[in-house]
């Protein structure tokens, strides 16, 4: 179901970035090897967004950035919500329910030609942390928000 969902998540990005898909319809890299690390290696996570009952999105993080200098973070790298479920308040109720899990400090990062996730990113964060948190291009092609969520958050 994952792995569906993720190649729904690629073909949206294919409207910002070029990709191509193999013979059988997939995007290509093959999404399999990165998605099921979040399964199947220790400290990193995949969660399901379920709207009464059906599946609706899912975020993919880990729970040490891969930026370098960062490896004290949580890192939200993947984060999804299917068009018919936007703009509705799902994605942002995941989000929060995600912080409020695992408090701590967090890197989330988002594509630079993606407008509309940098802004339910910093709409919720700003939320999350009453505005306290830096953001800045990681490089030319992704940014990163930066913050803390404190244990009491409510």
């Amino acid at each position: 179901l994952l792995l569906r969902l993720f190649e729904l998540y690629l073909h949206d990005f294919s409207g910002m970035e070029h990709a191509d898909v193999d013979e059988e319809g997939l995007y290509q890299p093959p999404a399999r090897p990165f998605v099921t690390t979040h399964w199947t290696e220790a400290r990193q996570h995949a969660f399901l967004l379920r709207v009464t009952g059906k599946p609706a999105g899912f975020a993919l993080f880990r729970e040490s950035s891969p930026i370098q200098g960062s490896a004290g973070r949580r890192y939200l790298s993947d984060f999804f919500v299917m068009r018919a479920y936007r703009r509705q308040g799902y994605g942002a109720a995941m989000a929060k329910a995600l912080f409020r899990r695992f408090p701590g400090s967090w890197q989330v990062l988002e594509v630079r030609l993606n407008p509309g996730a940098q802004a339910l990113s910093r709409r919720v964060i700003g939320e999350a942390t009453g505005g306290q948190f830096s953001e800045r291009w990681l490089n030319e092609r992704e940014i990163v928000q930066e913050f803390e969520i404190g244990a009491s958050w409510p």
